[in-house]
């Protein structure tokens, strides 16, 4: 029998959650019989576009029950009352759900983390509804600025993070959208889903639309890989559809900066380097890197250190083509040097010496600065290293990018394979 759910592509370990809340809605007096007490409500988070309001609905359709929809439309809307008849309406009509859209609007960040009226009253109109047949579902772009009274302690049965799309979730979804559209078979859906992992379920929509506009205006009845590919530069990542070619010394400027990121990222992390262009952002000269991570890759000093390196590699990689002093690294250092101290005063992975304590003198502070500053000269001649061991692939990288300007884990790969023969 096809649920609800099956509308809704990939993120099975949120579905898998809902569903069985969903059959407790379904088949009450089962669950009853085993002692379970009618649960309160689940309450859905993550960023724009990740699907929570379409889960939402997907879960109130499967359920049977009567939905009541609750957000709060126009800023400095006083909706109180509004609440308050809103649950009283379900408890009148019950079995029912309340649906709760956007449930961190109603925060006032400008005078309190959050509205204490209007975030009180939906707590209260919860506990009254208690002993009925009434489900709360809500959602929330940020749940920092909700008072734990309201999320906590008895609020919400699940607290469920919805994020961006990730590994099989990345591909299911590209799969689906490219199923439904005329594209030619040539495209590859695993690199497309590379591409995307990180971004959210509705950027990719977007994105799908947006490709077949390059293809309609190129009066073509396909869509191809390249429209996404551009789609991509200028949907996700707001970059230019392509790069001035008049003007050839900075395209090689910028080709050896992000060929020497890749390079270096893809000698630390193979196929983690899933799209490089030298079609940067609308208002930057710089190209654009991007590595696949997954939820925990900050969790371990390893995984920190191939990142700083890596952001070393473009100005290792200038340095070591051109001789002279990459200009263009501003960014890439002050990312680096974020990452050492905190390192270095949060985390004493250098020592216990420079620990960030309320009351420190001049000496301990400066002597903060020496090791930042030794440690980010080690992570830099390590980048720099692999740069010289691996100039042919990075000079093959850098003819690439000037070339197709814009290069995937695929490409990366199959030119790395020809240079160094692995």
């Amino acid at each position: 029998m096809i649920s609800a759910f099956d509308k809704f592509i990939g993120y099975e370990y949120v579905k898998d959650e809902l569903i069985r809340f969903c059959d407790v809605l379904k088949h009450p007096e089962d669950y009853k019989q085993l002692g379970v007490v009618m649960p309160r409500g689940i309450l859905l988070w993550g960023v724009s576009g990740v699907g929570k309001t379409m889960l939402a609905n997907c879960f109130i359709e499967e359920s049977g029950w009567q939905s009541f929809v609750l957000k709060k439309e126009l800023p400095g809307d006083n909706c109180v009352n509004r609440i308050k008849e809103t649950f009283i309406k379900a408890k009148e009509e019950s079995p029912a759900i309340v649906f709760l859209d956007g449930l961190d609007i109603y925060a006032d960040e400008k005078n309190n983390p959050w509205n204490i009226d209007e975030y009180a009253t939906i707590r209260a109109c919860m506990d009254s509804c208690s002993e009925s047949m009434i489900f709360v579902i809500a959602t929330a772009h940020d749940i920092d600025n909700l008072p734990d009274f309201l999320v906590h302690n008895g609020g919400f049965d699940r607290i469920i993070e919805m994020k961006c799309l990730r590994e099989e979730d990345a591909l299911k979804v590209v799969e689906t959208f490219l199923g439904q559209k005329k594209y030619l078979v040539d495209i590859d859906t695993e690199e497309i889903s590379r591409v995307i992992e990180g971004f959210s379920y509705g950027d990719f929509v977007t994105l799908i639309n947006e490709a077949g506009m390059f293809a309609g205006y190129d009066r073509r009845v396909k869509i191809e890989r390249d429209d996404i590919i551009k789609a991509v530069k200028r949907l996700l990542l707001d970059a230019k559809s392509s790069v001035d070619p008049s003007n050839g010394k900075n395209m090689r400027t910028m080709a050896v900066h992000e060929a020497g990121h890749a390079v270096v990222g893809e000698v630390l992390e193979p196929e983690k380097v899933c799209f490089v262009t030298i079609g940067g952002y609308t208002d930057s000269s710089s190209g654009i890197t991007v590595c696949i991570r997954k939820d925990d890759y900050w969790a371990t000093k390893m995984a920190q250190e191939k990142n700083i390196i890596r952001t070393l590699g473009g100005k290792a990689a200038t340095e070591v083509v051109f001789g002279c002093t990459d200009v263009v690294c501003e960014a890439d250092l002050q990312k680096v040097y974020k990452i050492v101290r905190r390192f270095t005063e949060d985390y004493c992975v250098f020592g216990f010496d420079a620990y960030d304590q309320p009351r420190v003198s001049n000496f301990t502070m400066e002597n903060r600065d020496r090791i930042v500053a030794k440690q980010v000269e080690q992570y830099y001649e390590c980048a720099k290293r692999i740069v010289i061991e691996h100039r042919p692939f990075l000079d093959a990288m850098v003819e690439e990018l000037i070339n197709k300007e814009t290069l995937t884990y695929k490409d990366i790969r199959n030119i790395r394979k020809a240079c160094e023969n692995i």
